[in-house]
């Protein structure tokens, strides 16, 4: 207040109580004051006035994600009002930033205090976790032989939702858990999951075509001798026989016994 004659006395009263006989008294409390200003004659005058209150904290959120075998950062949001608040971000292993969406590549907890221009804060946090799990396959093979010239291998996949690429040999591709081959070799799956990790693991698909080795003797039959014994060598010896000869005649046996010319 400015007084005039500057000998006057002054006597303010304000909220809670609140009295000085200061010219310009300092308060912390918001509400209506009053100054009754007294001359040296006497006369008295009075005045009014409004301390307001500006105390409403910003309005703040914050988002975070999540970090995976593709995506290694991202990007931390907010939204804050007013919008001229200052921003500060707090996290792990000593991040800081004042960016309202800051770049990270870290797992946490991270925490962001808005501050507006009146001075009142508002804190909230938000979380980044971390998803780089890879899928777990196992894959299974055979043996191409003679009888069996395509062969089905196969993948065992956790998540099944995961994708799958097969290659081998002569340039073999596939995209499905099993696929049939007919080319002996090392087969290789990879797998990829929805978070971008991946595993791999081979399998061998073997061949095993070689002939057995076989010779057959008879014999000669007369009247003295009207059977006589065929006889056969196979190699490996647990190979199946089947003889074929005149008027239909067929054995399995490895040596059949035969009475016709």
């Amino acid at each position: 207040a400015v007084l005039f004659p500057d000998s006057s006395a002054i006597v303010w009263t304000g909220p809670l109580g609140f009295t000085s006989n200061l010219a310009n008294p300092s308060t912390n409390l918001p509400g209506g004051y009053s100054a009754v200003i007294t001359a040296a004659n006497g006369c008295t005058t009075q005045a009014a006035l409004v301390v307001p209150a500006d105390t409403i904290a910003p309005q703040l959120s914050a988002t975070g994600g999540t970090l995976n075998c593709v995506q290694t950062s991202l990007a931390l949001s907010s939204t804050v009002l007013p919008a001229g608040s200052t921003l500060l971000w707090a996290g792990p292993q000593n991040f800081s930033s004042s960016q309202s969406s800051p770049n990270v590549n870290t797992a946490g907890s991270y925490q962001l205090t808005a501050t507006a221009a009146n001075g009142c804060t508002a804190i909230t946090t938000t979380s980044v976790s971390i998803d780089t799990l890879p899928p777990q396959v196992s894959a299974s093979g055979g043996t191409l032989t003679c009888a069996q010239t395509i062969l089905p291998v196969s993948a065992t996949i956790n998540p099944v939702t995961a994708q799958v690429l097969w290659s081998g040999p002569q340039g073999f591709s596939a995209t499905m858990a099993s696929t049939n081959v007919s080319i002996a070799g090392t087969y290789s799956i990879l797998t990829t999951s929805s978070n971008g990790c991946t595993a791999t693991t081979t399998t061998e698909v073997l061949q095993d075509t070689v002939s057995p080795v076989l010779s057959a003797s008879g014999g000669l039959l007369t009247c003295l001798q009207n059977t006589l014994s065929l006889s056969a060598s196979v190699t490996p010896a647990n190979s199946s026989v089947l003889w074929n000869g005149p008027q239909g005649f067929s054995s399995t046996q490895l040596n059949p016994v035969v009475s016709v010319a």
